[in-house]
């Protein structure tokens, strides 16, 4: 059985909405918002906070570690070698690779990827990009494949920037599987990251609509399909 750890990649330095991932949501930090959305699920035990070593990001990391979760402090730019670093100390098989701008992935959902990849195999990477509704992203890749695209120097700055870039640039030589969305979601019209100041008043005008931050994804969709069609 394949073991899997969720690693959230933050820092403070967004050049569109710096400092977004402590912005309140539901009266919490969007980062502890985040965490503890991941820690209802039932089949991934480690959650790990990969950041930079930045003095900016001194907060960041105490939000994770008030949470009770582990982090990780490496290069600014270097994201690849940053994941790989945490990996190997860690000691993870499988990388389920959440970016903190998605505050509304949850445990279920996690879990539902988990077991589609359990069902298909061997892989290198399984993501729900293209497949699920922008901003409800996953991407679950092997560790061992990530440290030899590391030791690879072939790689580009752009795509040490950009963790799973290599792989998708060079899907020939590697096994991807694309995870569907069970067919009952509705498929809203409106993105869920948090990128932008607009966006995250968007995520306070959804998160205001649900009593606490552990409401289901289908209930998510089902409310933005409704208000915003």
């Amino acid at each position: 059985m394949k073991q899997y750890s969720v690693i959230i990649a933050a820092r403070s330095g967004s050049t569109r909405l710096p400092g977004k991932a402590l912005l309140p949501l539901k009266e919490v930090p969007m980062i502890t918002f985040l965490i503890r959305r991941l820690k209802t699920s039932e089949k991934v035990k480690k959650i790990i906070l990969a950041t930079t070593e930045l003095k900016t990001d001194d907060i960041l990391a105490k939000a994770a570690e008030n949470e009770d979760i582990k982090v990780f402090r490496g290069n600014e730019n270097d994201v690849v070698k940053r994941f790989v670093d945490t990996a190997s100390i860690e000691k993870i098989e499988y990388v389920v690779r959440v970016t903190a701008d998605c505050p509304f992935v949850d445990g279920y959902t996690l879990d539902y990827c988990i077991d589609k990849c359990d069902q298909y195999g061997l892989f290198d990477l399984a993501t729900t990009k293209t497949c699920f509704p922008v901003g409800i992203d996953f991407e679950i890749y092997n560790a061992i494949t990530m440290e030899k695209l590391h030791n690879d120097h072939s790689l580009t700055k752009d795509e040490r920037e950009h963790l799973t870039l290599p792989i998708y640039n060079r899907a020939d030589q590697f096994n991807i599987l694309y995870i569907v969305p069970p067919d009952f979601w509705p498929k809203p019209i409106v993105a869920l990251t948090v990128d932008t100041r607009d966006d995250y008043y968007l995520a306070k005008k959804i998160t205001g609509n649900f009593k606490d931050i552990y409401f289901s994804v289908e209930s998510l969709l089902s409310y933005c399909s409704y208000e915003f069609d």
